[in-house]
């Protein structure tokens, strides 16, 4: 399992671990709740590295508008 919580860098990570995710599929925790167009770009990086990932979001960060959700997992 990989768990991250990287302040906005997660998708630097994300790409840097492509072929960790093509070839091993860990599972995945991963706080996105910097930004909603980062949440749904790191959603698009993992299921680019391996279409199989099912990825999910839960919880949600409604202090800002809009809400956005707190966390990314996939396996």
């Amino acid at each position: 399992m990989i768990k991250m919580d990287i302040e906005g860098y997660e998708m630097s990570a994300l790409r840097a671990a492509m072929s960790l995710m093509k070839n091993h599929k860990p599972r995945l925790a991963i706080a996105v709740y910097h930004e909603l167009e980062n949440a749904l770009k790191c959603a698009e990086i993992i299921k680019n590295a391996n279409p199989t990932y099912k990825v999910e979001f839960r919880g949600y960060y409604g202090y800002f508008e809009p809400a956005r959700p707190y966390m990314l997992f996939a396996y």
